[in-house]
């Protein structure tokens, strides 16, 4: 036993404990100091390499980082980002709930992770983790009640059976009219598949010379496929269009698939047979097409939008028209919900031979020769009300031109042929350059998580005709 002058007992292990602390002590808050310190930037760093594109790079950074630090929240909220955009679904999914775990109380996290949810077709389970706000009603501040408002009409459509009308209208200078109303009822009978019944009879009329009409019944069903894990989507649609003011009735349908590239880029690919009614004579003719067509599209992304593709459509003589285009947009302005975009767009269409008559007419049906056009296109979008949205968008030629074919009467003129017999009139082609342009406007409300609403309507000046078309749709849920 030892003592320590007056201090009373002081073992000498106390004085060796406080030594070993003394020198360990700045080392370890050193080096936990240097390691808050790397923490930071690595994330930094991966949020960096994330928006710069660099996915791969940002998720091997992440995933360091919450190794060392699995109570990240944050972290571990940016790598369920990173890993959505790299297509790891699930992954995502399984990082996503995690933090939701790790801090329920978060609103944004919880309105991220719904709208995640939902986004992937899991709607059910996004509902039941947007019920905690959607609970608190009108005690949520006035932004957060719009997004979970905005969250449950998502869920809805993506789950509720529906019904829709869409009645339209259109009206050229052929001059052919035509109005009727397509009827839809559908719902989704598995997870990120949709199944519907369609029904659209209308009425296609011409006063040109003699009246001409046509009155269609289109019957069909449609199915298709669309799950985010997936990266391939598909739709199948097939019934009978059915004349009946002739008692005649032809096989309708659709094959379309999508293959998902990165960058919100799709490979599409589409065969169809539908039939023709564009001209006032194909009203006195039985005319099925058949159409095949391939694309790359990246018309959905919100700022640099752009397609290309090329289609083929074989009539039933055996002659086929080929067009090809091309289009892009890029962001001018972009300012919340609203957002300018002005591009350039190409187009060319060539018949293998014409069906341009000798009185002037296109019998039964229209055929390009050597058009080509060259256009600039602007878009505007915007959001007018909460749920309520704007798109405007058009454009004119710049440069357009096209063969042309007009009757021609060959060698003198006879005054005494006041009308030239079908034998001495031909048909000659010549260059002309024209302007055509188009535009268009598209409104859509969602009035309630149960009922949507759209209207459309568009004018389009072409090297064929002028025409003017019109369309709402109205479609109601009946949410589970």
């Amino acid at each position: 036993m030892t003592t320590s002058g007056t201090d009373g007992y002081d073992p000498w292990w106390v004085k060796s404990w406080l030594g070993v602390l003394l020198l360990v002590a700045p080392l370890a808050l050193g080096t936990a100091a240097t390691a808050a310190a790397q923490e930071v930037p690595a994330v930094a760093e991966a949020r960096r390499l994330r928006d710069a594109g660099e996915l791969e790079a940002a998720a091997a950074r992440l995933r360091a980082h919450l190794g060392r630090s699995p109570g990240d929240v944050d972290a571990r909220w940016l790598y369920a980002q990173t890993l959505y955009w790299t297509g790891d679904v699930e992954g995502a999914r399984a990082e996503y709930l995690e933090a939701l775990e790790r801090r329920p109380g978060d609103t944004s996290l919880r309105l991220d992770v719904a709208g995640f949810l939902a986004d992937t077709g899991r709607p059910r389970e996004a509902a039941r983790v947007l019920e905690p706000l959607a609970a608190l009603g009108g005690r949520l501040p006035p932004g957060v009640a719009r997004q979970v408002e905005d969250l449950r009409i998502r869920i809805a459509k993506a789950t509720a059976p529906w019904v829709a009308a869409r009645p339209a209208a259109w009206s050229d200078d052929q001059p052919l009219d035509y109005h009727g109303v397509e009827l839809e009822a559908g719902f989704h009978p598995a997870r990120g598949v949709s199944a519907a019944l369609v029904v659209e009879p209308g009425r296609y009329e011409s006063n040109d010379v003699q009246v001409r009409q046509a009155e269609i019944v289109e019957v069909g069903g449609e199915i298709a496929i669309r799950r985010p894990e997936a990266p391939i989507e598909a739709e199948l649609s097939g019934g009978a269009s059915v004349r009946t003011d002739v008692e005649d009735a032809d096989p309708v349908g659709r094959a379309a698939a999508a293959v998902r590239l990165p960058r919100e880029v799709r490979l599409t690919a589409e065969a169809r047979r539908w039939r023709y009614l564009l001209t006032a004579r194909s009203l006195d003719a039985d005319l099925m097409v058949d159409t095949w067509e391939v694309a790359l599209d990246r018309s959905a992304a919100p700022g640099w939008a752009g397609q290309a593709g090329a289609r083929v459509d074989r009539f039933p003589d055996d002659n086929e028209i080929a067009s090809a285009w091309a289009w892009i947009l890029a962001p001018i302005v972009r300012r919340g919900e609203a957002s300018l975009r002005l591009g350039y767009a190409f187009q060319f269409q060539d018949a293998e031979e014409s069906r341009f008559t000798s009185i002037g007419v296109y019998d039964p049906y229209y055929t390009p020769e050597e058009l080509v056009a060259h256009s600039i296109v602007a878009a505007v979008s915007g959001a007018l009300a909460p749920g309520v949205t704007l798109a405007v968008d058009g454009a004119v030629a710049l440069h357009a031109e096209e063969l042309a074919p007009s009757p021609s009467v060959p060698g003198p003129a006879d005054d005494s042929l006041l009308v030239p017999p079908d034998d001495v009139v031909t048909v000659v082609f010549a260059e002309r350059d024209f302007t055509p342009w188009r535009a268009r406007a598209r409104l859509d409300a969602d009035l309630s998580p149960a009922v949507s609403l759209r209207l459309e309507a568009e004018h389009e000046s072409s090297a064929f005709f002028e025409i003017t078309r019109g369309t709402a749709g109205l479609v109601v849920r009946f949410p589970r």
